[in-house]
């Protein structure tokens, strides 16, 4: 699962925890990055749903050396 959330959305890890409860969906991590915003200008949906699609493949292929990586109690996790 995947979701473009701004800092807005999410004050604090307690929020994000929250919110995936309610999806029903179990997780052991979570995977965190940003958007790099050119112009600062704020992506349209489209975009933001490109940039979801490459991070998933990106984790799929083990390419996750620019995320940080979290488990549900907000710690940060180091995979090798």
């Amino acid at each position: 699962m995947a979701v473009d959330k701004s800092p807005d959305d999410l004050p604090d890890f307690e929020t994000l925890v929250e919110e995936a409860r309610h999806t029903g969906t179990p997780w052991d991590m979570v995977f965190v990055t940003t958007q790099a915003l050119p112009n600062q200008q704020i992506p349209d949906a489209a975009e933001v749903e490109q940039t979801l699609t490459e991070l998933i493949e990106n984790i799929r292929m083990g390419q996750i050396d620019h995320f940080l990586t979290f488990d549900h109690s907000g710690r940060l996790v180091q995979l090798n």
